[in-house]
């Protein structure tokens, strides 16, 4: 089973969210981007119906509009944090459940991130 979903934000930047931000807004925009995930993967979802294999391979791919991040840039961190977050889909992001993580940008019309777990 995959399990597959968009965000419809712009992706964050490794290099903007590790670098000279200070912990405390770090720390808000991470809590941000949990709640957006919990609350669309709440609405997309029924919890008794996801049985993913673990481990699982995760791929985010950042749809830019305007500038194109770098692939090697797409902060993947933050968005699996949301994920486990929930502790429904996946109950942490070490070895056990989580094999490899896969990022990308690609030009789009539209700011968007998806994810897609399996």
């Amino acid at each position: 089973m995959k399990i597959r979903f968009s965000i419809p934000i712009k992706a964050i930047s490794n290099n903007i969210f590790y670098s000279g931000i200070h912990g405390w807004k770090r720390q808000s925009i991470a809590e941000s981007w949990r709640q957006m995930i919990d609350c669309i993967l709440g609405e997309q979802n029924d919890k008794n119906l996801i049985k993913l294999k673990f481990p699982v391979d995760i791929t985010i791919t950042a749809f830019c509009r305007g500038r194109i991040l770098d692939s090697d840039n797409v902060c993947a961190k933050i968005i699996i944090d949301g994920i486990k977050n929930n502790g429904w889909i996946i109950p942490d992001d070490d070895i056990r459940y989580v094999r490899k993580v896969t990022t990308q940008a690609v030009k789009s019309q539209e700011d968007s991130v998806e994810v897609i777990m399996g």
